[in-house]
């Protein structure tokens, strides 16, 4: 009878666990300061996708297509600036950030159609960086 009883405790334990660690919704997940979680898949890629891969196609050194966008930028040193692509936490350093507000010093501004990324999409790729740039 114990084993039974353990059994079935058992069985409800796992739910409950694998119940609790699911996100129902897929909503962000709140840091302790208040921010919302910057997702690399979810919220920076899809702006690569729009905006970038044109330029830096799979078949380049600077690669920015899923799977190969984060060993291409993060703490990858650019040849060109002598400056890392993405320093980790560090978004007023990163190469990418000078590159997509038009920094003097770090060639032409990025997007190269033309059309720079609306603010708000510089802010994710920002606080992506702020947050550990993370490969998430």
């Amino acid at each position: 009878m114990n084993i039974g009883i353990t059994k079935v405790f058992t069985a409800i334990f796992c739910c409950l666990v694998i119940a609790s660690s699911c996100n129902k919704n897929d909503e962000p997940n709140p840091l302790p300061n208040g921010d919302v979680e910057v997702s690399l898949e979810k919220d920076v890629q899809p702006i690569f996708n729009q905006n970038c891969i044109m330029c830096h196609p799979a078949n380049g050194d600077m690669s920015l297509i899923q799977g190969e966008a984060y060993s291409n930028l993060v703490n990858f040193m650019s040849p060109n600036y002598n400056k890392v692509r993405v320093s980790p936490f560090y978004a007023d350093s990163s190469v990418i950030c000078f590159k997509l507000h038009g920094i003097e010093g770090y060639g032409l501004q990025m997007p190269l159609n033309g059309i720079p990324l609306e603010d708000s999409e510089i802010k994710i790729i920002e606080d992506w960086i702020g947050q550990g740039a993370l490969n998430n």
